[in-house]
């Protein structure tokens, strides 16, 4: 590079990959903030990377985390704190929680613990399962009968489990070319999809995280805003560890100018819709509807309106919509202002209600098909309360094996503890709720989008449940749209599941295979 010393070229060479190269990269040298302030002073100047890292980066001059405090803290560029990002690894949380932490979409990758490949039977080191107490409900008069559930549930589980899961092998001995570790592996994962609704939605999991700084930031909103105890402390003690690493882009989040204010936002609009929904919707009973409704709309405005109220409401989509479309302006005015709020400032973004597409599919099916479906990011999802007043699942294969009497006990016992503590705590009652209870939630999407979950989630390695609502997303979106709709690779998935009994048991054998190609040991 013309114009430097030796001593620059050899700092350069520490921090990129190809000093004066057309492109070049960061190395792992370079601190996450060094390297953010460094791009960011792009859009101000006209220097090259290596120049602002000699010239502005370099020790004796600004430092990328000065840089932040007077660009990011007094401007509020946040497109800043999309240069850099961190990891959080989340331990022992609920099912619940694990649904707001997995809420963002954009620059968020998360990987959970599944149900359908580890087991939930092993106990702590206190011999207890391992469900979140949840510490609202533990300081109340209701520990003893949760304790007491979550216990049944998880015994049953265990119980369960172990009776299917010989059941699975004996019915689906070794193959040909199947090892030991893909037999074992494929049939451990059909015992667990088989009885995994059992357990409540207190059930630890694990869950990794990597997101950018603004993402950061905004997942620590939610999780301050959310109406749970177990969420705001671990939203405080993830704020903790991300001041340790990122603390330029999450030092906002208890400002009260800036994050307090996002978050008191976020709590006042919820209370003010748990409030109006009760108004306008409280009474009416929920309307038959099957498990998927492609719901269609008159107009945007009765779109939104109705997505609006359909949070906390257990009515239908479609039941809402037909009682928005009943409206007059004034009403739905009401609901749209109610909705916004007193917005101080541009980050007290309008909810996902806001969020229109041509496809909007209404789900009421089970907890654990939610848990596997929401994970899809290029759409907009609402979901309404977790409760065990809408039914459950119950695979055929537990009738089979003669377990349906203790599913059914569990459920009914579920349903009973449930409706007693919702009374005073409606959302930390959904905890008790085992993961076969059915729940209402809506996936909108466009029809791109809709291509790609439905060839995902219908592949023969899929869950038999979720396969089953995508198909029919799928065919009631081809028989409204049917230019659109056509796929091979649908009509490749489901002839590839006609007579499916083991869906893992393919994709474990290549996985065993290629094991052995790498000189890996197959142990089971």
């Amino acid at each position: 590079m013309k114009g430097k010393t030796p001593e620059q070229m050899a700092y350069l060479a520490e921090y990129f990959t190809n000093p004066g190269g057309r492109v070049t990269s960061l190395t792992s040298k370079a601190k996450p903030v060094d390297a953010a302030a460094a791009l960011s002073m792009y859009s101000r100047n006209q220097k090259i990377i290596e120049d602002i890292f000699v010239e502005d980066i370099q020790p004796g001059k600004i430092k990328g985390s000065d840089f932040f405090d007077r660009v990011f803290k007094s401007y509020g560029d946040d497109s800043v704190a999309e240069l850099t990002g961190a990891y959080l690894s989340f331990s022992g949380v609920s099912q619940v929680l694990s649904k707001v932490i997995e809420d963002p979409r954009i620059a968020f990758s998360a990987i959970e613990k599944s149900t359908r490949y580890v087991t939930f039977a092993k106990k702590d080191d206190q011999g207890k399962y391992q469900y979140v107490r949840e510490p609202t409900i533990m300081r109340t008069p209701f520990a003893g009968i949760y304790e007491k559930l979550c216990d049944y549930q998880f015994d049953s589980h265990v119980r369960s489990f172990d009776a299917v899961h010989d059941w699975v092998k004996e019915k689906n001995p070794i193959i040909e070319g199947e090892t030991e570790l893909a037999f074992a592996q494929s049939r451990r994962a059909k015992a667990l999809d088989i009885t995994r609704g059992l357990l409540p939605a207190a059930t630890k999991t694990n869950i990794g995280v990597f997101a950018n700084g603004r993402t950061m930031e905004n997942l620590l909103v939610k999780l301050f805003s959310a109406p749970y105890a177990e969420s705001r402390q671990v939203g405080e003690e993830s704020h903790v560890e991300l001041m340790k690493v990122i603390p330029d882009f999450v030092s906002r989040v208890k400002m009260p100018k800036y994050g307090q204010a996002q978050i008191d936002y976020l709590i006042e609009r919820d209370k003010r819709m748990s409030g109006l929904t009760r108004e306008m919707l409280g009474g009416k009973r929920p309307a038959e509807v099957p498990e998927v409704t492609l719901v269609e709309f008159a107009s945007m405005e009765d779109q939104l309106v109705s997505r609006a109220l359909y949070e906390n409401s257990d009515l239908p989509l479609s039941q809402i919509n037909g009682i928005v479309s009943s409206m007059g302006d004034q009403e739905k005015r009401i609901v749209v202002r109610a909705y916004l709020g007193e917005r101080a400032d541009r980050r007290h973004k309008p909810g996902r209600a806001f969020e229109s597409y041509p496809l909007t599919f209404d789900i009421l099916s089970s907890y654990a098909i939610y848990r596997d479906l929401q994970r899809q990011r290029m759409e907009s999802q609402f979901k309404q309360r977790l409760t065990t007043k809408f039914g459950y699942d119950m695979p055929k294969e537990i009738a089979e094996n003669g377990l349906d009497k203790e599913w059914k006990d569990v459920m009914s016992m579920s349903d009973e503890v449930f409706r007693e503590i919702e009374t005073d705590f409606p959302y930390e009652s959904q905890y008790v709720v085992p993961m076969a209870s059915n729940i209402r939630w809506y996936m909108s999407m466009n029809p791109r989008e809709m291509f790609w979950v439905g060839e995902l989630r219908t592949t023969p390695q899929g869950h038999p449940s979720y396969r089953r609502v995508v198909n029919d997303m799928w065919d009631k979106a081809a028989e409204k749209y049917p230019l659109i709709f056509e796929s091979p690779i649908m009509e490749k998935n489901r002839k590839d599941c006609e007579g499916l009994v083991l869906e893992r048991q393919k994709s474990e054998m290549k996985s065993a295979q290629k094991a052995m190609q790498s000189g890996k040991k197959d142990t089971a």
